[in-house]
């Protein structure tokens, strides 16, 4: 307590997360609306603008010199990475940032968690859009955080994290998203 009673601030711990695209921030914003955080985190949620891993990376990096956050996470796609050296300069690039992949791209990652016995990170990006928009989510509802609603409930997200050492990515994806946007 400071001085006369007033309580001193407890500084909040702030967190930057870039989405590559409008549908990994929806996605996101969906997540962070689960809880309740407010008064424990500071959470920014930001847009990639789409394109390439690398212009994820340098946007968080020009909202980072803006603003000082303690943890900043850049979450692309992996159909845009073009060998495990490209991933490395990636990574290198990404310097006091965590990168996180979707394999193909980040609708792979929702049929990972809604369909766990198919591995989908080996299909076709298209392949992988056509099914999750034909059976999960229309496209054009895609970049709306409430239509994430619809898909996926917090205890089926849950459920999904429990299985984050099963040895697929798609769980270990969720539970660095999860504990990134909830603290837990």
């Amino acid at each position: 307590m400071k001085a006369r009673g007033i309580p001193e601030r407890r500084e909040r711990y702030t967190v930057l997360v870039v989405g590559e695209g409008d549908t990994e921030v929806a996605f996101l914003e969906y997540v962070k609306s689960l809880r309740d955080i407010r008064g424990k985190r500071s959470i920014t949620i930001e847009s990639g603008r789409g394109g390439n891993p690398a212009y994820a990376i340098e946007r968080a990096r020009r909202l980072a010199e803006a603003r000082e956050f303690k943890q900043i996470v850049v979450w692309v796609d992996g159909d845009q990475i073009r060998s495990e050296e490209h991933l490395m300069e990636l990574q290198a690039s990404a310097r006091k940032m965590e990168l996180l992949v979707s394999q193909p791209c980040v609708e792979g990652f929702f049929l990972a968690l809604l369909e766990p016995g198919k591995d989908w990170s080996q299909r076709s990006t298209t392949e992988v859009k056509n099914r999750f928009h034909k059976e999960y989510l229309p496209e054009d509802e895609k970049k709306t955080r409430a239509s994430y609603e619809k898909v996926f409930s917090l205890q089926s997200l849950e459920k999904c994290r429990q299985q984050r050492h099963s040895g697929s990515g798609a769980f270990d994806l969720l539970d660095r998203l999860m504990t990134c946007l909830l603290g837990e």
